[in-house]
């Protein structure tokens, strides 16, 4: 709980028109005019001091103020449109240039104050420069026009990346022409220095080191209109609203502007990268001042103050709104208007002010738990302060420290420091206001909230005596009997007696006996109460300042800054060092200083709590032993002590436990009164992430605070002996004094008494209730037992949270009280001791509880919770059972547990999320429980969800027949349809009956019903329409019942209760429905039809062949057939029969077949028959045909017949399929055989490449690889390179080298003669020697053939490397060519003369010597002969170009006589004609 005090600040006569702080610095500025004067701006220190020296005036009145980011620089607007300047450090003052033309209404910095922003009541707005000084520049630097009055400017903060530059702003700003950005933006992104040239040395920006300043504005105006202005001046509408704009807020993270007007508009607009704007939101407040006051209140929370008496909070991320309203309990007045607020980031608190003076603060505390709470539930209401007059202005200051209040006439700071409570023999003192004091004794019923003279800062008491102190004074007061009529109210002078009053500027205080001690500087002070200073305990350099001390008994322990703890005994009659002095910073790592430190009762044990060197608290509770001279400590992070920590086999109890207080840090520590042994320690939850996620810690499981009680003794160390969750009506804990907790309670929650601790442990005064006493667990019951009880409680506590069961034995034996043993019984639930607690119920008497515990043992599986739960919910501890059942994860116990005490909603809530299978069941109980109370329209919606409403409901509701038809009605369940239609039939009431059996659908009890009422041919229409089964099947056993066979017939089979129709028919001689219906009917009733018909009407023999053959009894219908001589019918059935067929039923049937020659229908069945052989013969002697279906049937098992018969038959099989050119088959069945070469060769047969292909790659065999290869050599396989790539892959892996190389020659000839390119012929001869060479090495291949092929690759590579000469030397390719025909050989093997000439003759023509071609081709003509076609070598069109040039006419070849392609040759198309031009034109 916090406390605020108000200093008020004398400012000069006159109406204060605004205040500011400054952001970083001490400063508050005050800017007040008075029409007498004039105007000023004033300057105060945070303690309210004025600046001497600093002040400016004018005799216009000032309109705005804005401090500068970081200097202390003040600029000021006034009403006569001027603009000054001041810096508070040089005591300078500065003008602007005088160009605005009317009064100055806003003013802005940008993000660094280099630059200002100044806007009048024209729209005309000015940038200016700022020099370091906060000299402005002579001109501004732009101007800017906005369609009227400025009344608000907001800077558009820029968000930044990690190193702090926002790269899409410098983007922006850089292509738009700005150096400066454009040199961060290189720099940025290439990591280095900035561009050269971009500055003269010495000038321009240094390396990036922070984010660009920001430099674009929101300026709103007082008609309504926003404008986006950005660095460059440029102005721009984004959008208008109703009303003046009273205030702009922007959030970062979204780029979200919001806008409020003086008629309470608030729009939301979304804004882009370019400043764009795009509404998402807009509507209307409630607003009720002409001047609302809203302000961000959280990361997406916003705060509203818009004339009402409460506070409203919007949040824009979830669309949630609530609003917060003062307590009339607390002293506020609820009926207020609020006109101003304030939010303070860092301290989480809400201030607002009202129209008379009241100020109201909220702390935000948020609710770590899964327990559903509103979001007004984290906001904690403080105690209200008051000044004299109307709040119109709220600000914070000074990195939040501070608040500065505005009253129009009046300026006040306001301060924060935490309440002062104390606890002392029985009396407890908590400060409630600024000169509030709240004083109980719960011993002597005192209750009194007293208001005193001065204002107080700390408080202390003793019981007799107390001690106030405001920070430069002492005042002792000492405590009077409380007054007798207890209707008195009790007042200061009625309770307490002043009997001193000192000055001292103490830190801190507290108070023994009729001593005050006083920390002061390096010192400690005993003083007497009148302030008499008696002894002075004095602190060197080596120990460092005291910075906190307290008294336990009479026992003084002080902890200085440099971590030296010192004890001093105070029972004498001066204090007294002993126990020697400590440095605990020595077994603190990362040690700062000391936060808090207490002793126990008897002066052996100090704890102390430490703050680190990052300034967090550590989580560490240390124990200083002092007779031991040892230091150990709890661990609040992990929830362990020291000892257990570096113990690894630590129990499952002490694991669970740890889980529960772990991720905390301690907040107080205070040793209990009366036992020396007892620690309490009050432990916050961390709000650290790494921290929660460290120790797998989620909030919503944990309490926020709890209260941990802790044992230690020098031979067993730290032992926690009981923890709970301290309730959230209490802010914090008081003291311990056996057999009581002492509580402070929120002043928030004082007034709501419905919502405070109604623990059968907690106490309440019937008063306003700032403290709560709560009684220890080991107590309840025995509060008012003696001295010796308590240290014989407390002993047996001990003993058993350690594990010594015979010395806890030992304490309780002279304790005969049987609530005793009863408590003691509660203990031994709560510290997991069954073996104690058997005892203890046996010396209570209590044998159901004994009882109990023996049947929870064999339904615990072993887990010793659940004994433990049942015993508790005995003793009367339903939290702690509970609690326990939750541990053990026993959510079966728990919902019975629930549903025995009668808490129904958390039973189903349990079992929805943990229990499935007993949700119904409780339902159902919860339903039968609400049955019980009358609340028959819950217990409906209960037997529902029960899913037992069919029967239940009904039996419910029996007496009550209009709420059962309305309920049936409107479940619409078939069942309850037909339950109630009965019902009304057994009533008598067969109409109503009809219309719920056709609700129903239950079309069987209508027809019956209308037999029933002589409705005959209603029953007929509802089964032709329906068609229900049941319901023809009755009427049918009705017409049956009144003589109509033919009818009932009818019914029975669209019942299709055709044993009955049948029964029918031969009762009546109705033959042809007979076998109509046989041949839908089941097998038996088939088989009866048959038997009936071959008995009865041998005319009928077909069709009782039929019904057996159908009805599985083929042997029979065969027999039938052959005694009959019904041929037809034997046909039919001899094409469903199979090789499951009776052997001998087959060899018959085929027998048949073979003497009427039906030859295929002979096979089929000797197949069938598995008489392979005789099948095989017949279909060779017969030529059968051999489908793929009879192949396979022929073909025995393997396993069926004996192999070598089974291996004949397969070759009789193939040879019978490629003698009928089924190559196919004949491939499979050779492939089945294991003959692949003969299945290989019916492939070859076959012509089927692809197969062909895939059976050489899977036989993977020699033989089949080169018959693969050779056969697809007879292919087109120039015009497929797949086919190509096979033959060599099935050469190559056939070890065919010979064939491959000659394979690479055939490739050789045909790039020569079809295309003349002897590059690539040269490459497949390279193929093919490597090859042949390959095939000599291994013996498989002729050497005379290898080297015939060097010789004719050498000729090769000879002319092809004459023709790749042409591109580089002409003239010397000419001669080369000339030589190389003059040299031709006989015998030259892949290479033509015609290609030699023709090479000649091209380059020739080419190079315009047309005339000597003409000779060439003379000599070619004379030396290849009169029948070659010259076309074949030499292109028709150069040919016809060289006889022209000679004067001899050209006779073109017979196009269908050349030969195709080539380069040259004929067959030449269109594309050839334009391919040679283009070579004409080059």
């Amino acid at each position: 709980m916090s406390i605020y005090f108000d200093q008020h600040i004398k400012v000069s006569k006159g109406n204060i028109v605004s205040i500011a702080w400054h952001e970083k610095l001490k400063y508050l500025a005050v800017a007040s005019y008075d029409s007498n004067i004039g105007g000023s701006i004033l300057f105060f220190k945070d303690e309210g001091e004025r600046v001497t020296d600093s002040e400016v005036s004018k005799p216009c009145a000032p309109t705005c103020i804005a401090w500068h980011p970081v200097k202390p620089i003040l600029v000021c607007g006034w009403e006569s449109g001027e603009a000054s300047v001041w810096n508070e450090r040089e005591k300078q003052l500065f003008e602007f240039a005088p160009i605005h033309k009317t009064e100055i209404r806003e003013l802005a910095f940008n993000g660094k104050g280099i630059r200002l922003l100044t806007g009048d009541n024209y729209g005309t707005v000015y940038q200016w420069k700022l020099d370091m000084k906060g000299k402005p520049q002579p001109a501004p630097n732009y101007s800017a026009k906005v369609s009227g009055a400025v009344v608000s400017m907001l800077l558009q903060p820029i968000s930044g990346t990690e190193d702090g530059l926002d790269l899409s702003t410098l983007a922006k700003l850089a292509v738009s022409g700005d150096e400066r950005a454009l040199d961060l933006f290189t720099s940025h992104n290439a990591g280095g220095s900035s561009r050269p040239g971009a500055h003269p040395a010495g000038v321009g920006p240094a390396a990036p080191t922070g984010p660009i300043e920001a430099n674009c504005f929101f300026v709103g105006t007082l008609n309504g209109s926003v404008h986006y202005l950005d660095e460059h001046g440029r102005c721009e509408l984004l959008f208008s609203t109703e009303g003046a704009v009273k205030r702009l807020l922007y959030h970062q993270k979204r780029n979200l502007l919001i806008s409020v007007t003086d008629s309470g508009s608030l729009s939301q607009h979304s804004i882009g990268p370019n400043g764009a704007a795009r509404e998402l939101t807009k509507f209307k407040l409630a607003c009720r001042s002409p001047k609302p006051d809203i302000i961000w209140a959280g990361k997406t929370l916003l705060a509203m103050a818009v004339g009402e008496t409460m506070v409203r909070f919007w949040d824009i991320a979830s669309e949630d709104n609530y609003t917060l309203s003062m307590q009339d309990g607390m002293g506020y007045d609820s009926n207020v208007q609020v006109t101003s607020i304030a939010y303070s980031a860092k301290k989480q608190v809400l201030a607002a002010g009202t129209q008379t003076g009241q100020l109201a603060f909220w702390k935000y505390q948020p609710i770590h738990s899964s327990a559903q709470h509103e979001p007004e539930d984290e906001w904690q209401l403080q105690p209200p302060l008051f000044v004299r007059s109307n709040v119109s202005q709220l600000t914070w200051g000074t990195s939040d420290q501070l608040l500065g209040l505005n009253a129009v006439s009046d300026v006040y700071i306001i301060t924060e420091q935490p309440a002062s409570c104390h606890y002392g023999n029985g009396l407890s003192a908590v400060q409630t206001g600024p000169k509030s004091l709240y004083l109980a004794n719960f011993n002597e019923s005192i209750f009194a909230e007293l208001q005193m003279e001065s204002r107080l800062k700390q408080v202390r008491t003793t019981g007799a005596h107390l001690v106030c102190s405001d920070g430069r004074s002492v005042t002792s007061y000492e405590l009077l009997p409380p007054p007798g009529n207890s209707a008195e109210p009790i007042t200061v002078s009625s309770l307490l007696k002043q009997v001193g009053e000192f000055q001292c500027d103490a830190t801190q205080l507290d108070i023994y006996d009729q001593n005050v001690y006083t920390c002061e500087t390096k010192k400690i002070q005993v003083r007497t109460l009148q302030g008499t200073v008696k002894q002075q305990l004095a602190f060197s350099d080596n120990h460092g300042e005291p910075v906190c001390f307290t008294i336990n008994s009479h026992n003084l322990v002080v902890g200085s800054s440099r971590g030296v703890i010192r004890l001093f005994d105070l029972s004498r009659r001066e204090a007294k060092a002993h126990g020697g002095e400590k440095f605990i910073s020595e077994h603190v790592p990362r040690h700062a200083t000391i936060q808090s430190v207490a002793v126990n009762s008897s002066g052996t044990c100090v704890s102390v709590v430490c703050v680190l060197d990052d300034l967090s608290v550590d989580p560490r509770v240390y124990v200083w032993d002092v007779e031991m001279d040892t230091v150990t400590y709890f661990n609040l992070r992990t929830g362990r002590s020291e000892h257990d920590e570096n113990d690894r086999n630590i129990d499952r109890d002490k694991e669970a436990q740890a889980r529960d207080l772990s991720g905390r840090y301690p907040i107080s520590h205070h040793w209990d009164a009366l036992d020396s042994r007892l620690l309490i320690v009050e432990a916050k939850l961390t709000a650290h992430e790494e921290v929660l996620e460290q120790f797998n810690i989620t909030n919503n499981d944990k309490a926020e605070r709890m209260v941990i009680s802790v044992f230690y003794s020098s031979d067993h160390g730290l032992w926690v002996q009981d923890s709970f969750a301290m309730h959230q009506s209490y802010s914090g804990l008081l003291r311990v004094d056996t057999p009581y907790f002492y509580f402070t309670v929120r002043p928030d929650m004082v007034a709501k008494t419905d919502q405070l601790d109604k623990s059968h442990s907690a106490t309440l005064s019937s008063h306003k209730q700032y403290v709560a006493k709560r009684t220890m667990r080991d107590f309840v019951g025995l509060e008012e037992s003696d001295k010796n009880s308590k240290e014989a409680m407390l002993d047996f506590s001990f003993y058993l949270t350690i594990g010594n069961i015979d010395e806890a034995f030992k304490a309780m034996k002279l304790i005969k009280s049987e609530s005793v043993w009863h408590n003691m019984a509660r203990m031994c639930v709560k510290t997991r001791r069954l073996d104690v607690t058997s005892v203890c119920l046996g010396k209570m008497g209590h044998a159901r509880g004994a009882m109990m515990i023996r049947q929870a043992q064999k339904v615990s599986d072993g887990n010793p919770d659940v004994v433990l739960a049942m015993l508790a919910s005995q003793l009367g501890m339903r939290d702690e059972a509970e609690r326990l059942l939750k541990s053990a994860q026993r959510y079966d116990l728990l919902t019975n547990f629930y549903r025995a005490e009668g808490q129904w909603e958390k039973a189903i809530d349990v079992a929805e999320k943990f229990d499935r299978m007993s949700l119904r069941t409780t339902h159902h109980e919860f339903a039968k429980h609400l049955e019980s109370v009358g609340h028959y329209t819950q217990a409906v919606q209960e037997y529902l969800l029960a899913d037992t409403h069919r029967t239940e409901v009904p039996r419910m509701l029996c007496d009550r027949p209009h709420e059962l038809e309305a309920f049936v009605r409107r479940m619409q369940d078939p069942q309850l349809n037909k339950w109630f239609a009965l019902f009304l039939e057994s009533s008598g009431d067969f109409n109503g009956a009809m219309q719920f059996y056709e609700a129903a659908k239950d079309y069987h009890s209508m027809v019956k019903l209308r037999c029933h009422m002589g409705e005959e041919e209603a029953a007929v229409e509802l089964c032709n329409m329906t068609g229900d089964s049941a319901a023809c099947c009755y009427l049918a056993r009705h017409f049956e019942s009144i003589g109509d066979a033919e009818r009932a017939v009818h019914y029975f089979s669209r019942a299709q209760a055709f044993s009955s129709a049948l029964r029918l028919c031969k009762a009546q001689g109705l033959l042809d429905q007979l076998v109509n219906l046989a041949m839908l009917a089941r097998p038996d009733d088939m088989l009866d039809a048959a038997r009936y018909l071959e008995l009865n009407h041998p005319d009928l023999a077909d069709k009782a062949i039929l019904l057996y053959q159908k009805s599985g009894h083929a042997s029979h219908a065969v027999d039938l057939a052959f005694r009959s001589k019904q041929f037809g019918a034997l046909e039919h059935i001899s094409r469903q029969l199979d090789h499951k067929t009776d052997p001998a039923l087959l060899q018959k049937c085929a027998e048949f077949f073979l003497e009427n020659n039906q030859f295929d229908r002979a096979v089929t069945l000797l197949g069938a028959g598995r008489q392979f052989q005789l099948a095989v013969r017949l279909c060779t002697e017969q030529n059968v045909p051999m489908s793929e279906e009879l192949a396979e049937s022929l073909t025995p098992e393997k396993g069926e017949i004996g192999e070598p018969e089974r291996l004949r038959i397969l070759e009789d099989i193939a040879e019978l399929c490629f003698q009928q050119r089924n190559y196919h088959m004949a491939c499979k069945k050779f492939t089945q055989l294991g003959n692949r070469l003969k299945a290989m060769k019916c492939l070859l047969k076959s012509g089927d490449t692809e197969k062909i292909i895939f059976f050489a790659n899977v036989s993977k065999q020699k033989e089949i690889y080169v018959m693969a290869a050779n056969y697809l050599q007879t292919l087109n396989w120039q015009q497929n390179p797949e086919i190509m790539k096979s033959i060599v892959q099935f050469y190559s892996r056939g070890k065919a080298l010979d064939s491959l190389a000659n394979f690479y020659q055939s490739c050789a000839q045909l790039e020569i003669e079809e295309f003349q390119d002897y590059s690539k012929a040269l490459g497949a001869l390279a193929e093919a020697l490597k090859t042949l060479s390959k095939g000599v090495e291994q013996g498989t291949a002729n050497e005379d053939a290898l080297e015939e092929l060097k010789v004719k690759t050498i000729l090769v590579k000879k002319f092809a490397d004459i023709q790749a000469s042409y591109k580089t030397s002409r003239d010397e390719a000419l001669r080369a060519t000339q030589q190389f025909i003059q040299e031709f050989p006989s015998n030259p093997g892949f290479v033509r003369l015609g290609d030699a000439y023709a090479a000649m003759i091209n380059h020739l023509a080419n190079t315009g010597r047309e005339k000597s071609a003409y000779s060439i081709v003379e000599e070619m003509k004379s030396r290849l002969g009169p029948k070659v076609n010259l076309a074949t070598f030499v292109h028709p069109r150069t040919l016809e170009r060289v006889h022209k040039a000679a004067g001899v006419p050209y006779a073109p070849p017979n196009r269908l006589g050349a030969p195709p392609g080539g380069g040259g040759g004929g067959g030449f198309d269109d594309d050839d004609d334009e391919i040679a031009e283009s070579i004409d034109e080059q």
